[in-house]
């Protein structure tokens, strides 16, 4: 039985560029020794180190770890901005009233406690209210379209 072979630190850094949104052929000029070969050579050569399982799966960690990252980076960033309005929210002679305000509105928005709605009051129309609308436009449309009847001249 073959031994299963590790990937290498040429394909880490293959996937690595991959990962980071470098198309198939540029990481694959960045990683291996590209300058004499075919543009068709590098693009097979890359598609198909691409398509290898073990470069799939490093990749496929990359983009989950970049995923988990941004995922602790944006709730880290979301306590800060928490703390910093209810700092703004507690009483303090130097913060403007305004101030304190806002911040407790954009507070209460990050909790979904108050969200910007429109309420219309109109009743929904029926196809039948809307043929009878679009019939009435359609005459006053006629009507205005008609020539007007010509006033006779004076002659002297």
């Amino acid at each position: 039985m073959a031994k299963a072979q590790r990937i290498t630190a040429k394909q880490i850094a293959f996937a690595e560029n991959v990962a980071a949104g470098m198309d198939l052929s540029a990481s694959y000029r960045a990683v291996y020794s590209a300058d004499k070969m075919l543009p068709a050579s590098v693009h097979a050569n890359a598609c198909r180190l691409g398509a290898n399982v073990k470069v799939i799966a490093r990749i496929d960690e990359i983009l989950a770890q970049n995923t988990e990252q941004k995922r602790v980076t944006g709730l880290s960033v979301r306590v800060k901005v928490l703390k910093r309005l209810e700092e703004l929210m507690q009483p303090d002679p130097d913060t403007p009233k305004a101030v304190q305000l806002n911040a407790t509105i954009w507070y209460g928005k990050t909790d979904s406690m108050f969200t910007d709605v429109t309420e219309t009051n109109e009743k929904p129309q029926t196809t039948t209210d809307i043929d009878k609308e679009i019939e009435q436009r359609i005459k006053e449309l006629e009507n205005a379209a008609r020539p007007r009847a010509l006033k006779p001249k004076l002659v002297a």
